[in-house]
Protein backbone atom coordinates (compact mmCIF):
# COMPACT_ATOMS: atom_id res chain seq x y z
CA UNK A 1 0.00 0.00 0.00
CA UNK A 2 2.92 2.11 -0.16
CA UNK A 3 2.09 3.49 -3.29
CA UNK A 4 -1.66 3.90 -2.84
CA UNK A 5 -1.18 6.20 0.13
CA UNK A 6 2.47 6.44 1.76
CA UNK A 7 3.77 8.24 -1.68
CA UNK A 8 0.38 11.01 -1.36
CA UNK A 9 0.97 11.46 2.26
CA UNK A 10 4.84 12.53 1.55
CA UNK A 11 3.64 14.85 -0.81
CA UNK A 12 0.57 16.04 1.02
CA UNK A 13 2.39 16.23 4.45
CA UNK A 14 6.11 16.98 3.78
CA UNK A 15 5.85 18.37 -0.16
CA UNK A 16 8.14 15.42 -1.06
CA UNK A 17 7.70 15.27 -5.03
CA UNK A 18 5.26 12.15 -5.81
CA UNK A 19 8.30 10.89 -8.49
CA UNK A 20 10.32 10.65 -5.61
CA UNK A 21 8.11 9.41 -3.11
CA UNK A 22 7.75 6.89 -5.70
CA UNK A 23 11.42 6.00 -5.59
CA UNK A 24 11.57 5.92 -2.00
CA UNK A 25 8.92 3.54 -1.49
CA UNK A 26 10.71 1.43 -4.30
CA UNK A 27 14.03 0.98 -3.12
CA UNK A 28 12.67 0.83 0.55
CA UNK A 29 10.21 -2.60 -0.58
CA UNK A 30 13.37 -3.89 -2.92
CA UNK A 31 15.84 -3.10 0.25
CA UNK A 32 13.66 -5.51 2.68
CA UNK A 33 12.92 -7.95 -0.36
CA UNK A 34 16.90 -8.43 -0.39
CA UNK A 35 16.98 -8.53 3.62
CA UNK A 36 14.21 -11.48 4.07
CA UNK A 37 15.62 -13.19 0.65
CA UNK A 38 12.19 -12.91 -0.83
CA UNK A 39 13.60 -11.06 -3.80
CA UNK A 40 10.86 -13.84 -6.10
CA UNK A 41 7.62 -13.84 -4.08
CA UNK A 42 8.34 -9.96 -3.16
CA UNK A 43 9.11 -8.72 -7.41
CA UNK A 44 5.80 -11.16 -8.29
CA UNK A 45 3.57 -9.63 -6.10
CA UNK A 46 5.39 -5.85 -6.95
CA UNK A 47 4.00 -6.90 -10.77
CA UNK A 48 0.37 -7.37 -9.40
CA UNK A 49 0.39 -3.94 -7.66
CA UNK A 50 1.95 -1.93 -10.05
CA UNK A 51 -0.05 -3.42 -12.83
CA UNK A 52 -3.32 -1.61 -11.69
CA UNK A 53 -1.03 2.04 -11.77
CA UNK A 54 -1.69 4.41 -14.46
CA UNK A 55 1.95 6.14 -13.71
CA UNK A 56 4.56 6.15 -16.32
CA UNK A 57 7.29 8.39 -17.55
CA UNK A 58 7.37 9.45 -21.79
CA UNK A 59 10.96 9.06 -23.20
CA UNK A 60 9.60 11.21 -26.52
CA UNK A 61 7.57 14.02 -26.81
CA UNK A 62 4.23 12.47 -26.83
CA UNK A 63 2.62 15.20 -29.33
CA UNK A 64 5.47 14.31 -31.72
CA UNK A 65 6.35 10.53 -31.41
CA UNK A 66 3.55 9.26 -29.09
CA UNK A 67 1.50 6.37 -31.25
CA UNK A 68 -1.70 5.52 -28.74
CA UNK A 69 -2.61 4.21 -25.15
CA UNK A 70 0.43 2.51 -23.60
CA UNK A 71 2.27 1.66 -26.92
CA UNK A 72 5.62 4.23 -27.14
CA UNK A 73 8.37 5.06 -25.27
CA UNK A 74 7.40 5.10 -21.98
CA UNK A 75 8.55 3.36 -18.82
CA UNK A 76 5.95 2.21 -16.83
CA UNK A 77 6.10 1.16 -13.21
CA UNK A 78 5.49 -2.62 -13.36
CA UNK A 79 8.26 -2.77 -16.24
CA UNK A 80 10.85 -2.82 -12.58
CA UNK A 81 9.42 -5.86 -11.15
CA UNK A 82 8.43 -7.50 -14.53
CA UNK A 83 12.79 -7.27 -15.37
CA UNK A 84 13.21 -8.28 -11.52
CA UNK A 85 11.12 -11.38 -11.43
CA UNK A 86 12.97 -12.57 -15.01
CA UNK A 87 16.23 -12.10 -13.90
CA UNK A 88 15.72 -13.85 -10.46
CA UNK A 89 13.79 -17.26 -12.07
CA UNK A 90 17.03 -17.06 -14.73
CA UNK A 91 19.66 -16.35 -12.68
CA UNK A 92 18.15 -18.71 -9.59
CA UNK A 93 17.05 -22.24 -10.37
CA UNK A 94 14.59 -22.22 -7.52
CA UNK A 95 11.78 -23.44 -10.29
CA UNK A 96 11.42 -26.97 -11.83
CA UNK A 97 10.04 -26.27 -15.55
CA UNK A 98 6.42 -27.04 -15.40
CA UNK A 99 6.66 -27.15 -19.41
CA UNK A 100 4.99 -24.38 -20.85
CA UNK A 101 1.24 -24.72 -21.61
CA UNK A 102 -0.36 -24.17 -24.78
CA UNK A 103 -1.96 -20.68 -23.70
CA UNK A 104 1.51 -19.59 -23.10
CA UNK A 105 2.73 -20.87 -26.52
CA UNK A 106 -0.02 -20.00 -28.24
CA UNK A 107 0.18 -15.76 -26.78
CA UNK A 108 4.04 -16.43 -27.58
CA UNK A 109 3.03 -16.90 -31.45
CA UNK A 110 0.51 -14.16 -31.07
CA UNK A 111 3.54 -11.71 -30.24
CA UNK A 112 6.01 -13.04 -33.04
CA UNK A 113 2.68 -12.81 -35.28
CA UNK A 114 2.22 -9.27 -34.49
CA UNK A 115 5.71 -8.52 -34.96
CA UNK A 116 6.26 -10.23 -38.51
CA UNK A 117 2.90 -9.65 -39.91
CA UNK A 118 2.78 -6.38 -39.05
CA UNK A 119 6.35 -5.40 -40.55
CA UNK A 120 6.00 -7.23 -43.57
CA UNK A 121 2.95 -5.48 -44.86
CA UNK A 122 4.86 -2.19 -44.62
CA UNK A 123 2.73 0.05 -42.55
CA UNK A 124 2.51 3.53 -41.92
CA UNK A 125 4.21 3.78 -38.75
CA UNK A 126 6.49 0.50 -38.30
CA UNK A 127 7.60 1.49 -34.84
CA UNK A 128 4.21 1.39 -33.92
CA UNK A 129 4.52 -2.29 -34.53
CA UNK A 130 7.66 -2.72 -32.65
CA UNK A 131 5.48 -1.04 -29.31
CA UNK A 132 2.70 -3.48 -30.28
CA UNK A 133 4.60 -6.56 -29.51
CA UNK A 134 6.31 -5.39 -26.59
CA UNK A 135 3.17 -4.23 -25.42
CA UNK A 136 2.02 -7.94 -25.31
CA UNK A 137 5.28 -9.20 -24.76
CA UNK A 138 4.34 -7.59 -20.88
CA UNK A 139 1.51 -9.94 -20.77
CA UNK A 140 3.35 -13.17 -21.67
CA UNK A 141 6.11 -12.26 -19.39
CA UNK A 142 3.43 -11.47 -16.61
CA UNK A 143 1.76 -14.56 -17.17
CA UNK A 144 4.38 -17.35 -17.62
CA UNK A 145 6.24 -15.65 -14.73
CA UNK A 146 3.00 -16.17 -12.63
CA UNK A 147 1.87 -19.67 -13.78
CA UNK A 148 5.49 -21.35 -12.90
CA UNK A 149 6.01 -19.46 -9.18
CA UNK A 150 2.75 -20.66 -8.46
CA UNK A 151 2.75 -23.86 -10.15
CA UNK A 152 6.41 -24.51 -8.10
CA UNK A 153 4.23 -23.24 -5.04
CA UNK A 154 6.28 -20.46 -4.14
CA UNK A 155 3.12 -18.85 -3.94
CA UNK A 156 -0.31 -20.09 -3.73
CA UNK A 157 -2.68 -18.54 -6.53
CA UNK A 158 -4.92 -16.78 -3.61
CA UNK A 159 -1.86 -14.98 -2.50
CA UNK A 160 -2.13 -13.60 -5.82
CA UNK A 161 -5.37 -12.98 -6.22
CA UNK A 162 -6.11 -11.40 -3.06
CA UNK A 163 -2.90 -9.32 -3.59
CA UNK A 164 -4.62 -8.00 -6.68
CA UNK A 165 -7.70 -7.37 -4.98
CA UNK A 166 -6.22 -5.36 -2.01
CA UNK A 167 -4.85 -3.01 -4.71
CA UNK A 168 -8.02 -2.51 -6.22
CA UNK A 169 -10.06 -1.86 -2.87
CA UNK A 170 -6.85 1.15 -2.38
CA UNK A 171 -7.64 2.01 -5.58
CA UNK A 172 -11.10 2.03 -4.77
CA UNK A 173 -10.50 4.03 -1.02
CA UNK A 174 -8.33 6.99 -3.14
CA UNK A 175 -11.99 6.77 -5.56
CA UNK A 176 -14.26 7.12 -2.92
CA UNK A 177 -12.12 10.42 -1.44
CA UNK A 178 -11.92 11.89 -5.06
CA UNK A 179 -15.77 11.15 -5.38
CA UNK A 180 -16.60 12.60 -1.82
CA UNK A 181 -13.95 15.76 -2.59
CA UNK A 182 -16.36 15.90 -5.92
CA UNK A 183 -12.29 16.50 -7.75
CA UNK A 184 -9.23 14.61 -7.81
CA UNK A 185 -6.19 15.48 -6.38
CA UNK A 186 -4.11 16.28 -9.49
CA UNK A 187 -1.57 13.32 -8.68
CA UNK A 188 -1.31 12.41 -12.92
CA UNK A 189 2.46 11.63 -12.16
CA UNK A 190 1.05 8.35 -10.08
CA UNK A 191 -1.67 7.92 -12.44
CA UNK A 192 -4.39 10.08 -11.71
CA UNK A 193 -7.05 10.03 -14.82
CA UNK A 194 -8.48 12.80 -16.59
CA UNK A 195 -11.17 15.37 -14.50
CA UNK A 196 -13.84 14.54 -16.79
CA UNK A 197 -16.98 14.76 -15.74
CA UNK A 198 -19.76 12.57 -17.63
CA UNK A 199 -22.90 13.11 -15.67
CA UNK A 200 -24.43 14.02 -12.53
CA UNK A 201 -26.15 11.45 -9.43
CA UNK A 202 -28.36 12.52 -6.84
CA UNK A 203 -27.93 10.53 -3.32
CA UNK A 204 -30.95 11.16 -1.15
CA UNK A 205 -30.83 14.96 -0.35
CA UNK A 206 -27.83 15.29 -2.42
CA UNK A 207 -28.49 16.11 -6.04
CA UNK A 208 -26.35 17.02 -8.79
CA UNK A 209 -22.85 14.81 -7.53
CA UNK A 210 -20.30 14.56 -10.37
CA UNK A 211 -19.28 11.50 -11.60
CA UNK A 212 -17.15 10.63 -14.50
CA UNK A 213 -13.74 9.77 -15.20
CA UNK A 214 -11.71 11.47 -12.01
CA UNK A 215 -13.02 8.87 -9.72
CA UNK A 216 -10.05 6.89 -10.88
CA UNK A 217 -8.11 5.81 -8.19
CA UNK A 218 -4.47 6.33 -9.11
CA UNK A 219 -5.57 3.46 -12.58
CA UNK A 220 -6.77 6.08 -14.86
CA UNK A 221 -10.41 5.35 -16.77
CA UNK A 222 -9.26 1.64 -16.22
CA UNK A 223 -9.52 1.52 -12.63
CA UNK A 224 -13.49 0.03 -13.27
CA UNK A 225 -12.99 -2.45 -15.73
CA UNK A 226 -10.11 -4.11 -13.38
CA UNK A 227 -12.43 -3.53 -10.30
CA UNK A 228 -15.10 -5.78 -12.45
CA UNK A 229 -12.82 -8.82 -12.00
CA UNK A 230 -12.17 -7.98 -8.16
CA UNK A 231 -15.94 -7.54 -7.64
CA UNK A 232 -16.15 -11.12 -9.07
CA UNK A 233 -13.30 -12.44 -6.95
CA UNK A 234 -14.78 -10.71 -3.59
CA UNK A 235 -18.11 -12.05 -4.51
CA UNK A 236 -17.03 -15.42 -4.42
CA UNK A 237 -14.70 -15.18 -1.32
CA UNK A 238 -18.00 -13.82 0.30
CA UNK A 239 -19.90 -17.14 -0.58
CA UNK A 240 -16.56 -19.11 0.53
CA UNK A 241 -15.64 -17.59 3.62
CA UNK A 242 -17.09 -17.60 7.10
CA UNK A 243 -18.66 -15.15 9.23
CA UNK A 244 -16.44 -11.89 9.74
CA UNK A 245 -14.41 -12.56 6.49
CA UNK A 246 -17.28 -13.30 4.56
CA UNK A 247 -18.53 -10.03 5.58
CA UNK A 248 -15.42 -8.45 5.02
CA UNK A 249 -15.60 -9.87 1.57
CA UNK A 250 -19.13 -8.64 0.69
CA UNK A 251 -18.79 -5.07 2.30
CA UNK A 252 -15.55 -4.61 -0.14
CA UNK A 253 -17.42 -6.11 -3.01
CA UNK A 254 -19.87 -3.36 -2.63
CA UNK A 255 -17.57 -0.62 -2.58
CA UNK A 256 -15.59 -1.69 -5.32
CA UNK A 257 -18.96 -1.45 -7.39
CA UNK A 258 -19.73 1.63 -6.06
CA UNK A 259 -16.74 3.03 -7.61
CA UNK A 260 -17.19 1.42 -10.99
CA UNK A 261 -20.96 3.06 -10.96
CA UNK A 262 -19.55 6.02 -9.73
CA UNK A 263 -17.19 6.57 -13.16
CA UNK A 264 -19.88 6.00 -15.50
CA UNK A 265 -18.92 3.83 -17.92
CA UNK A 266 -21.67 1.70 -19.05
CA UNK A 267 -19.41 -0.61 -20.28
CA UNK A 268 -18.12 -1.58 -17.04
CA UNK A 269 -21.31 -1.60 -15.89
CA UNK A 270 -22.86 -4.06 -18.19
CA UNK A 271 -19.66 -5.98 -17.34
CA UNK A 272 -20.06 -6.16 -14.28
CA UNK A 273 -24.08 -7.22 -14.44
CA UNK A 274 -22.26 -10.34 -16.97
CA UNK A 275 -20.10 -11.72 -14.28
CA UNK A 276 -22.28 -11.64 -11.25
CA UNK A 277 -24.67 -13.61 -13.67
CA UNK A 278 -22.06 -15.91 -14.31
CA UNK A 279 -21.43 -16.17 -10.20
CA UNK A 280 -25.10 -17.56 -9.65
CA UNK A 281 -25.30 -20.02 -13.14
CA UNK A 282 -22.24 -21.57 -12.13
CA UNK A 283 -23.36 -22.38 -8.62
CA UNK A 284 -26.63 -23.28 -9.87
CA UNK A 285 -25.68 -25.27 -12.37
CA UNK A 286 -23.56 -27.15 -10.64
CA UNK A 287 -25.21 -27.71 -7.16
CA UNK A 288 -28.28 -28.85 -9.40
CA UNK A 289 -25.77 -31.06 -10.87
CA UNK A 290 -24.18 -32.37 -7.16
CA UNK A 291 -20.48 -31.27 -8.70
CA UNK A 292 -19.58 -30.00 -5.38
CA UNK A 293 -19.53 -26.17 -5.33
CA UNK A 294 -20.79 -25.92 -1.58
CA UNK A 295 -21.08 -22.70 -0.03
CA UNK A 296 -18.29 -22.26 2.97
CA UNK A 297 -16.38 -24.97 1.80
CA UNK A 298 -17.90 -27.87 3.71
CA UNK A 299 -20.54 -30.50 1.95
CA UNK A 300 -23.30 -29.61 0.45
CA UNK A 301 -26.30 -29.46 3.09
CA UNK A 302 -28.71 -26.14 3.77
CA UNK A 303 -27.13 -23.13 4.91
CA UNK A 304 -28.57 -21.25 7.91
CA UNK A 305 -31.12 -18.26 7.19
CA UNK A 306 -29.31 -15.62 8.19
CA UNK A 307 -26.47 -17.09 5.79
CA UNK A 308 -29.07 -17.51 2.68
CA UNK A 309 -30.27 -13.89 3.51
CA UNK A 310 -26.75 -12.38 3.31
CA UNK A 311 -25.94 -13.91 0.00
CA UNK A 312 -29.27 -12.98 -1.45
CA UNK A 313 -28.94 -9.34 -0.17
CA UNK A 314 -25.01 -9.02 -1.12
CA UNK A 315 -26.34 -9.75 -5.28
CA UNK A 316 -29.53 -7.40 -4.83
CA UNK A 317 -27.09 -4.33 -2.99
CA UNK A 318 -24.52 -4.97 -5.96
CA UNK A 319 -27.36 -4.83 -8.75
CA UNK A 320 -28.91 -1.77 -7.27
CA UNK A 321 -25.74 0.08 -6.94
CA UNK A 322 -24.65 -1.14 -10.72
CA UNK A 323 -28.38 0.01 -11.87
CA UNK A 324 -28.73 2.81 -10.17
CA UNK A 325 -29.64 5.83 -12.58
CA UNK A 326 -27.88 8.97 -13.19
CA UNK A 327 -28.83 12.20 -15.24
CA UNK A 328 -28.04 10.33 -18.64
CA UNK A 329 -29.99 6.87 -17.90
CA UNK A 330 -32.33 6.47 -20.41
CA UNK A 331 -31.53 8.39 -23.09
CA UNK A 332 -31.82 7.41 -26.14
CA UNK A 333 -28.94 6.85 -28.89
CA UNK A 334 -27.64 9.66 -30.78
CA UNK A 335 -24.48 10.88 -32.50
CA UNK A 336 -22.40 12.67 -34.87
CA UNK A 337 -22.25 13.52 -38.16
CA UNK A 338 -21.75 10.05 -40.01
CA UNK A 339 -20.02 9.54 -42.93
CA UNK A 340 -22.11 8.79 -46.06
CA UNK A 341 -23.36 6.06 -47.16
CA UNK A 342 -22.38 3.68 -44.14
CA UNK A 343 -24.76 3.14 -41.32
CA UNK A 344 -27.87 5.65 -42.48
CA UNK A 345 -29.67 2.51 -43.69
CA UNK A 346 -28.82 0.31 -40.44
CA UNK A 347 -29.67 3.13 -38.27
CA UNK A 348 -33.24 3.76 -40.02
CA UNK A 349 -34.24 -0.03 -39.53
CA UNK A 350 -33.05 0.09 -35.57
CA UNK A 351 -35.43 2.97 -35.13
CA UNK A 352 -35.41 4.64 -31.42
CA UNK A 353 -32.92 3.19 -29.03
CA UNK A 354 -33.07 3.56 -25.79
CA UNK A 355 -32.07 1.66 -22.86
CA UNK A 356 -33.45 1.49 -19.39
CA UNK A 357 -30.59 2.44 -16.74
CA UNK A 358 -27.72 2.77 -19.04
CA UNK A 359 -27.41 5.85 -21.66
CA UNK A 360 -28.03 4.35 -25.24
CA UNK A 361 -26.54 8.18 -26.68
CA UNK A 362 -23.13 6.94 -27.47
CA UNK A 363 -24.19 3.75 -29.91
CA UNK A 364 -24.09 5.15 -33.15
CA UNK A 365 -20.52 6.55 -32.58
CA UNK A 366 -19.65 3.06 -31.69
CA UNK A 367 -21.24 1.55 -34.59
CA UNK A 368 -19.37 3.66 -36.72
CA UNK A 369 -16.14 3.18 -35.10
CA UNK A 370 -17.32 -0.52 -36.02
CA UNK A 371 -17.40 0.30 -39.31
CA UNK A 372 -14.83 2.42 -39.86
CA UNK A 373 -12.65 -0.37 -38.24
CA UNK A 374 -14.01 -3.22 -40.56
CA UNK A 375 -13.27 -0.88 -43.98
CA UNK A 376 -9.80 -0.28 -43.21
CA UNK A 377 -9.40 -4.10 -42.31
CA UNK A 378 -10.70 -5.54 -45.70
CA UNK A 379 -7.69 -5.43 -47.21
CA UNK A 380 -5.55 -6.94 -45.13
CA UNK A 381 -8.45 -9.07 -43.12
CA UNK A 382 -5.58 -11.91 -42.32
CA UNK A 383 -3.09 -10.10 -41.04
CA UNK A 384 -4.26 -6.98 -39.87
CA UNK A 385 -2.63 -3.54 -40.76
CA UNK A 386 -0.43 -3.31 -38.12
CA UNK A 387 -0.72 -2.42 -34.62
CA UNK A 388 -1.80 1.29 -33.36
CA UNK A 389 -1.57 1.71 -37.23
CA UNK A 390 -4.60 2.63 -37.55
CA UNK A 391 -4.55 6.00 -35.85
CA UNK A 392 -2.09 6.92 -39.35
CA UNK A 393 -5.13 5.61 -41.92
CA UNK A 394 -6.94 9.02 -43.14
CA UNK A 395 -10.45 7.25 -43.43
CA UNK A 396 -10.19 6.87 -39.43
CA UNK A 397 -12.01 9.72 -37.79
CA UNK A 398 -12.49 8.33 -34.41
CA UNK A 399 -10.38 6.00 -31.64
CA UNK A 400 -11.80 2.35 -31.59
CA UNK A 401 -13.52 1.22 -28.85
CA UNK A 402 -13.84 -2.57 -29.32
CA UNK A 403 -10.95 -4.92 -28.20
CA UNK A 404 -11.56 -7.12 -30.05
CA UNK A 405 -12.50 -5.14 -33.16
CA UNK A 406 -8.66 -3.77 -31.99
CA UNK A 407 -7.10 -7.04 -32.35
CA UNK A 408 -8.73 -7.45 -36.02
CA UNK A 409 -7.53 -4.27 -37.35
CA UNK A 410 -4.06 -4.57 -35.69
CA UNK A 411 -3.18 -8.25 -36.35
CA UNK A 412 -6.17 -9.85 -38.42
CA UNK A 413 -8.28 -13.09 -38.16
CA UNK A 414 -4.80 -14.61 -37.79
CA UNK A 415 -3.98 -12.44 -34.77
CA UNK A 416 -7.15 -12.75 -33.16
CA UNK A 417 -7.65 -16.16 -33.46
CA UNK A 418 -4.60 -16.56 -31.83
CA UNK A 419 -5.04 -14.42 -28.37
CA UNK A 420 -8.64 -15.85 -28.35
CA UNK A 421 -7.54 -19.67 -27.97
CA UNK A 422 -4.97 -18.67 -26.05
CA UNK A 423 -7.13 -16.72 -23.42
CA UNK A 424 -10.13 -19.74 -23.76
CA UNK A 425 -7.61 -22.42 -23.34
CA UNK A 426 -6.55 -20.72 -20.15
CA UNK A 427 -9.96 -20.44 -18.82
CA UNK A 428 -10.43 -24.10 -19.71
CA UNK A 429 -8.04 -24.87 -16.89
CA UNK A 430 -9.79 -22.85 -14.68
CA UNK A 431 -12.87 -25.18 -15.35
CA UNK A 432 -10.51 -27.96 -14.24
CA UNK A 433 -10.04 -26.36 -10.82
CA UNK A 434 -13.53 -26.31 -10.51
CA UNK A 435 -13.15 -30.19 -9.62
CA UNK A 436 -10.19 -29.86 -8.06
CA UNK A 437 -9.29 -27.36 -5.14
CA UNK A 438 -10.74 -26.41 -1.90
CA UNK A 439 -11.24 -22.79 -2.99
CA UNK A 440 -13.95 -23.49 -5.67
CA UNK A 441 -16.34 -20.46 -5.22
CA UNK A 442 -12.91 -18.06 -5.19
CA UNK A 443 -12.04 -19.42 -8.52
CA UNK A 444 -15.89 -19.61 -9.69
CA UNK A 445 -15.72 -15.66 -9.03
CA UNK A 446 -12.45 -15.32 -10.90
CA UNK A 447 -13.66 -16.97 -13.75
CA UNK A 448 -16.74 -15.11 -13.79
CA UNK A 449 -14.85 -11.79 -13.27
CA UNK A 450 -12.32 -12.95 -16.63
CA UNK A 451 -15.70 -13.21 -18.42
CA UNK A 452 -17.57 -9.83 -17.08
CA UNK A 453 -13.83 -8.09 -17.66
CA UNK A 454 -14.05 -9.94 -21.44
CA UNK A 455 -17.95 -8.52 -22.23
CA UNK A 456 -16.29 -4.92 -20.34
CA UNK A 457 -13.97 -4.51 -22.92
CA UNK A 458 -16.06 -5.15 -26.00
CA UNK A 459 -17.09 -1.23 -25.55
CA UNK A 460 -13.47 -0.42 -24.60
CA UNK A 461 -10.28 0.54 -25.79
CA UNK A 462 -7.60 -2.33 -25.28
CA UNK A 463 -4.08 -0.54 -25.55
CA UNK A 464 -3.29 -0.12 -21.55
CA UNK A 465 -1.17 -2.09 -19.00
CA UNK A 466 -2.87 -1.66 -16.52
CA UNK A 467 -5.94 -3.38 -18.29
CA UNK A 468 -3.80 -5.69 -19.74
CA UNK A 469 -1.37 -7.62 -17.51
CA UNK A 470 -3.90 -7.83 -14.70
CA UNK A 471 -5.77 -9.76 -17.18
CA UNK A 472 -3.21 -12.05 -17.96
CA UNK A 473 -2.11 -12.30 -14.70
CA UNK A 474 -5.34 -14.19 -13.71
CA UNK A 475 -5.14 -15.99 -16.24
CA UNK A 476 -1.65 -16.93 -15.51
CA UNK A 477 -2.70 -18.01 -11.65
CA UNK A 478 -5.40 -20.36 -13.52
CA UNK A 479 -3.14 -22.29 -15.26
CA UNK A 480 -0.46 -22.57 -12.44
CA UNK A 481 -2.90 -23.54 -9.60
CA UNK A 482 -3.82 -25.98 -12.64
CA UNK A 483 -0.24 -27.69 -12.98
CA UNK A 484 0.25 -27.23 -9.36
CA UNK A 485 -2.42 -29.81 -8.47
CA UNK A 486 -1.77 -32.53 -11.33
CA UNK A 487 2.17 -32.81 -10.05
CA UNK A 488 0.28 -33.71 -6.25
CA UNK A 489 -2.07 -36.08 -8.26
CA UNK A 490 -0.45 -37.39 -10.56
CA UNK A 491 3.49 -36.51 -9.56
CA UNK A 492 3.95 -35.08 -13.02
CA UNK A 493 3.31 -31.94 -14.76
CA UNK A 494 0.49 -33.53 -16.95
CA UNK A 495 -1.69 -30.65 -17.77
CA UNK A 496 -0.56 -29.25 -20.36
CA UNK A 497 -3.26 -28.03 -23.06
Amino acid sequence: MGLTFVTPLLYALFDVPLVVGVVMVGVGYGASLIILREVTRGALLAVVVTATFGANIPLTDRAVFGVVGDLGAEIHLVYFPLVVITVATVTRNRLREAGMPMPGKLLGVFVLWILIAGLAIDPARPDAVVFGALFYLCALISFEKVRRVVANELLYGRSVIMTLCLAGIGHTIIGLVQFVTQSGFGYTQLGEGSPVVTATIGLGPMSGLAIGTYVSGFARWELGTVLVLVVCVLVGWSLQARRSRALAAGLAAVLCATVVRLQGFDANRGGLLVGLATVVTVVLYTTIRRQGLPISNGPLRPSSLYAKFGRLLLFVVLVAITLYPSSVSGQQRSGPELSAGRVESLVEALGVISIPFFDASSLLPRLEQTVQGLLIVRPHVLTGIGAANWKYVPEVTMRLHNAYLTLLVWTGLVGVVLYLCSLLLALRHGRALLRTVEDKLLYVGLIAGVVGFSASIFFRPFDRLTLLVPLWVVLGVLVGESQRIDRLSNGSWEHDD
